[in-house]
């Protein structure tokens, strides 16, 4: 799979996702550009930022999953299980227009 994170992703995050050979990038770009490059390159974006959600249900059109990280950034070994938990769902509900709440404990998934 195909993410995109942004600067609230702890590194541990994304070095786990590499190394689970999935394709990661990061980004410092604000939400508009990050949401643009998410769908051009059909990425998922990962983010602790809790405005995304607000935002995705603003936009007309399709929008690009996104992962919501509602764990404190510190917690990186729950954050990792709560999303190889998702990832093992099969198909994972990442595509277009979905958001994944990660929280302690459970995984929130929403259609936009």
């Amino acid at each position: 799979m195909k993410f995109i994170a942004d600067s609230t992703v702890s590194e541990k995050i994304n070095e786990w996702l590499i190394k689970k050979k999935h394709d990661v990038i990061t980004s410092r770009d604000d939400q508009n550009n990050m949401i643009e490059q998410a769908l051009r390159e059909d990425r998922i974006i990962i983010s602790n930022d809790p405005t995304y959600g607000e935002k995705m249900t603003a936009l007309k059109g399709d929008k690009p999953g996104i992962i919501l990280i509602a764990i404190e950034m510190e917690k990186h070994r729950a954050i990792i299980e709560q999303i190889e938990e998702l990832l093992q769902l099969d198909p994972p509900p990442l595509e277009k227009n979905y958001v994944v709440v990660v929280a302690p404990g459970m995984n929130r998934i929403m259609k936009l």
